[in-house]
């Protein structure tokens, strides 16, 4: 390795995303304008219909551009801040971060650790392939999503006491999430709500998709193992391995010289029962971020009453809970800022338009691709999976009868383009949040990830070309 090499250190997350918010503002001053006209669309969600907003694909017409100049660049980032898809996941996380700062002062999860790990015994190595398989599901079914953020705390200590590192942590729950959304087979924000637009039935295609969701989950599950395995065996190797030794060492004293007593029993009671509530208020309720924020505040408090934590003790451990995870919320913030500069700047609509063009320039067999990478590159600038499919399904689903792909197929183009990028894309609010909470630097998890990401979008663009080669219509 040259002495350049080793000097050379990867920017910080936030320098990262700065970075391509000046990059976004220098593109507003070379493409021009454009605007597509919105209206509004009764979509089927699951037995319910939902309305939302989507581009009407004849509508486009060139506008000036507004080129983005420091200064509104500079008011981009509040106004990305005060966004509801921003302030929602900001305050979430802040009370996630304030909730478990009071369950963390229990010591009632560390002190059980040692329990836990001993029960496992032999079968400790079944911990990753069980946790990804149930949250891929989760994913898959009713798009799991925010949700996972709170689980990821619980999950890097037990990857820890078990011999693994934080990014394992991670990617037991977030990336198990992640592929179950991916390669959904019911999750209503991405799969119902593409086929509401495409208008073909709501959750059709139900056998290729399962096929293909238990292919990448087992595929996925695999690729985790090997890396934790690796670590295991040879701790020096993980990227975190810096940041994880102080942590190990913590989990590791604090289960050994805290005894489960039944106060803290009752704690993780409080855990379980609230964790079962949050779920099944996601599932059967509609409960979104208001919701699971109000119970992880709860869980909390009862947490904290229950080993007889002075109030003010509980108000100390809550401002500290908040203020570790203070960075992460930052960034969530500054993430969304890249996709406020192309809005205000009038250019968003004028490459959806530029690039939808180019996609009926090939036949069917490469066209499919190239919606692939089109949804791929949009949901870099749209993380958010009912955004994206309200922003390209209405152009895709048309443009796929001239160019003989089915709309079942443009669907799966979608549902790919805009799922397997999720997990590293530095513009993805839960991304950003997920990694702070397991205290995981973006930019080494991305360095950690990147192989599989590739692999999971070459296997994506087979799984198209077998859909166009048979007619895929579900």
């Amino acid at each position: 390795m040259s002495e350049a090499t080793a000097r050379f250190k990867v920017p910080h997350t936030l320098v990262i995303i700065f970075s391509l918010i000046i990059l976004a503002s220098a593109v507003t001053y070379l493409v021009p304008g454009g605007k597509y006209t919105r209206i509004e669309k009764q979509v089927q969600m699951g037995d319910s219909m939902s309305t939302r907003e989507i581009v009407d694909p004849d509508s486009y017409k060139e506008v000036p551009a507004t080129p983005q100049n420091p200064w509104m660049v500079l008011n981009a980032i509040m106004k990305s801040m005060r966004h509801h898809s921003a302030v929602d996941i900001i305050f979430f996380i802040l009370l996630i971060g304030g909730a478990f700062g009071i369950v963390t002062e229990t010591r009632a999860v560390e002190a059980s650790l040692t329990g836990l790990v001993k029960a496992l015994g032999n079968n400790d190595k079944m911990v990753i392939p069980v946790v990804m398989f149930v949250f891929s599901l989760g994913g898959a079914t009713f798009g799991m999503c925010e949700e996972t953020i709170p689980f990821v705390a619980m999950a890097v200590p037990l990857a820890l006491k078990l011999g693994y590192d934080s990014i394992t942590g991670v990617a037991m729950v977030y990336l198990g999430a992640m592929i179950g959304f991916a390669t959904a087979f019911l999750n209503p924000f991405t799969v119902g709500i593409a086929q509401g637009i495409a208008e073909i039935r709501p959750f059709s295609g139900l056998g290729f998709r399962l096929a293909l969701w238990l292919i990448f989950t087992v595929f996925t599950i695999a690729w985790v193992m090997r890396y934790a395995a690796r670590i295991k065996a040879n701790p020096v190797l993980s990227p975190v391995f810096d940041l994880d030794e102080p942590r190990r060492h913590a989990v590791s004293e604090a289960a050994q010289s805290e005894k489960l007593t039944r106060s803290r029993i009752a704690v993780l009671a409080i855990i379980a029962v609230g964790f079962g509530i949050i779920i099944y208020g996601a599932i059967k309720l509609g409960w979104y971020i208001d919701e699971m924020a109000s119970m992880f505040l709860a869980i909390g408090l009862l947490s904290g009453l229950v080993v007889r934590m002075t109030p003010s003790s509980i108000a100390s451990s809550f401002i500290k809970g908040c203020s570790e995870i203070c960075g992460a919320a930052i960034m969530v913030g500054f993430a969304r800022a890249v996709l406020v500069i192309l809005e205000d700047g009038g250019i968003m609509d004028t490459i959806l338009f530029k690039v939808s063009g180019l996609v009926g320039n090939f036949p069917p067999m490469i066209s499919v691709q190239v919606m692939y990478v089109f949804q791929t590159l949009t949901n870099f600038f749209v993380p958010s999976g009912s955004g994206q499919a309200a922003l390209t399904m209405p152009i895709m689903a048309p443009l796929s009868d001239l160019l003989g792909i089915t709309r079942q197929t443009a669907v799966l183009a979608f549902q790919f383009g805009d799922g397997f990028t999720n997990v590293i894309i530095p513009t993805s609010a839960v991304t950003i949040a997920a990694l702070g909470m397991g205290g995981v630097p973006w930019e080494r998890w991305a360095r950690c990830v990147l192989p599989l990401i590739v692999l999971h979008f070459i296997l994506g663009a087979i799984a198209l070309m077998g859909a166009v080669m048979v007619g895929w219509a579900g």
